[in-house]
């Protein structure tokens, strides 16, 4: 008796089942015939799925993940020897005599690289020359240990003198120099967003954004900001400039960037039309 009333409600609920299937079926066709004016009307975005893997925009080589680590090694092992540079040794200057001078280029020779809390005796490149008699070139020593390092992790605030104009222009010149960063990005972006913060607690209207060139960190991140500057009104000026090569990006381009925004978007006259254009020689 039971089974008899069960079964009519089981046939109920597989027609209403079908119904919805059938409903759901037409429902999706429909919806991606007028996907579009849908979007439109709802103020939607939608998107379009594809399995087809001959349509694919990116296409893999490797048929497993084992393939693609063990090609990864190969890759490693021939940049490794065909990166290696063996130097030859013309007029006998290797190796080098007590009392040379030695200029070293490089972030590596000054900053010993490693994880913290290596070995106690680690030394430098820098130090170990000078410890073998060498005489390394101060200057050079000063530039990589006082400015490219600092570029790293600079977290300062760094006060600019207002008491005269050429105390205020050598402070602003030398705060260009540093390219000081705020907060390092390491460990995620949320670094990078206080911008926000900091803008309210020192009443900014106007921000100056440092576009570092060759900086992956950063690239894809401009949209974000600009939304950003939109919504808080605030203006916003995107300085390019290159850390490891000045000469990527002229004084001349960014003075014409500034000058540009200035006068197109903040509608601003030069107080000094003559130092609108000249050539970057006559800069300091």
């Amino acid at each position: 008796m039971k089974a008899k009333k069960f079964t009519p409600a089981m046939r109920g609920l597989a027609a209403l089942m079908t119904c919805l299937m059938v409903l759901s079926i037409v429902g999706t066709g429909v919806a991606n015939t007028y996907r579009g004016a849908l979007d439109d009307t709802l103020g939607t975005e939608s998107y379009v799925t594809i399995n087809d893997d001959s349509a694919a925009r990116f296409k893999t080589d490797y048929a497993t993940i084992e393939d693609m680590a063990a090609a990864a090694r190969d890759i490693a092992i021939r940049e490794g020897e065909e990166g290696t540079v063996v130097m030859k040794n013309d007029n006998g200057v290797l190796p080098l005599k007590a009392n040379a001078n030695v200029a070293l280029f490089g972030l590596a020779a000054y900053n010993v690289y490693g994880p913290k809390g290596g070995n106690a005796d680690a030394a430098s490149l820098a130090d170990a020359l000078a410890g073998a008699g060498l005489n390394v070139n101060e200057t050079l020593k000063d530039y990589y240990l006082n400015t490219i390092i600092n570029m790293d992790s600079l977290m300062f605030d760094m006060t600019l003198r207002t008491d005269n104009y050429e105390n205020t222009l050598e402070d602003m010149a030398r705060y260009h120099e540093w390219a000081p960063m705020r907060r390092m990005a390491v460990g995620g972006m949320h670094h990078i967003f206080e911008l926000w913060e900091n803008m309210e607690r020192f009443h900014c209207d106007m921000v100056m954004m440092y576009d570092q060139l060759l900086c992956k960190g950063m690239q894809g991140v401009h949209g974000l900001f600009e939304d950003e500057f939109r919504a808080r009104n605030i203006h916003a000026i995107w300085m390019p400039h290159a850390l490891p090569d000045k000469r990527n990006v002229s004084r001349a381009e960014i003075r014409t960037i500034i000058n540009d925004y200035m006068t197109t978007v903040m509608h601003e006259e030069p107080l000094d039309p003559s130092l609108l254009e000249f050539d970057d020689s006559q800069s300091w």
